[in-house]
């Protein structure tokens, strides 16, 4: 089951729900996150191919290892585009030349960085392309509404401190945006996202995929506080449609109802 944390104060964002006596009296809850004033997401009907497009940009972090990231994404009937791009525009680019993507995945290094402005708080999240200059997710915000326009149903963030980069793109109604709280140890990452894509490609949703994924990181962190199983972050649109992956390689991009 799915319990939706809606506010808008992002604060409550960083608490640990997944230690509320609810989630714990009832083990298969998914706590997820969204801003009260959602919408469902008009998509157009396109014709696809039966495959699963997943577009993964890869930014300078050459003291990960994103070959394991890669190898992740390579699930059954996954049409995989990646690019290691310079700059906003090279996003905005490959977003025009790939037009039916229903993944996005960013690999390596985030940051979210805290304005005090008239006594409130802003996050900007930023991702690097580089090892030395961060670009605010905001440059391409645009780029990302049009992609959930014409069908992008998922966005894993497989980088650090990306609560930035949740409380930014909660509104652009996206069914399902996967971030990491603060910093995850690299191994603990790609562990959890080879969890979660071969859980999800094998049938069910992706909020029990998260679940799932999610759970594993617990015997692995070899601790008692469990800290690790709070870092990723589900944040979801309760007003889109329930999609398997099945349904993201769909002849035509048309999703049943589902309550």
């Amino acid at each position: 089951s799915l319990s939706i944390i809606t506010t808008d104060d992002t604060f409550l964002w960083k608490l640990p729900w997944h230690h509320w006596d609810f989630c714990k009296a009832y083990t298969h809850c998914v706590e997820s996150f969204s801003k009260s004033h959602i919408q469902a997401n008009l998509q157009q009907r396109l014709r696809a191919n039966g495959r699963v497009d997943i577009l993964a940009i890869w930014g300078h972090a050459p003291e990960l290892e994103l070959a394991k990231d890669l190898a992740a994404l390579q699930q059954p009937r996954a049409r995989l585009t990646h690019c290691q791009p310079k700059s906003a525009i090279d996003i905005s680019d490959t977003f025009i030349k790939q037009p039916q993507i229903r993944i996005l995945f960013f690999g390596g290094h985030g940051k979210t960085i805290e304005l005090e402005l008239e006594a409130n708080i802003q996050s900007i999240g930023t991702i690097y392309l580089d090892k030395d200059t961060p670009i605010s997710i905001s440059k391409i915000k645009a780029d990302l509404k049009q992609a959930i326009e014409r069908g992008l149903q998922i966005a894993i963030f497989n980088c650090c401190s990306g609560l930035g980069l949740a409380q930014e793109l909660a509104d652009l109604n996206l069914p399902y945006l996967v971030v990491m709280r603060s910093q995850i140890p690299d191994k603990l990452a790609q562990q959890f996202c080879q969890d979660l894509l071969s859980r999800y490609s094998q049938g069910g949703d992706f909020t029990t995929a998260f679940h799932y994924a999610r759970g594993q990181l617990i015997p692995r962190t070899n601790r008692d506080d469990e800290f690790e199983s709070w870092l990723p972050m589900l944040v979801h649109n309760p007003q889109s449609n329930r999609v398997t992956w099945a349904d993201l390689s769909r002849s035509w991009w048309q999703l049943p109802a589902r309550p």
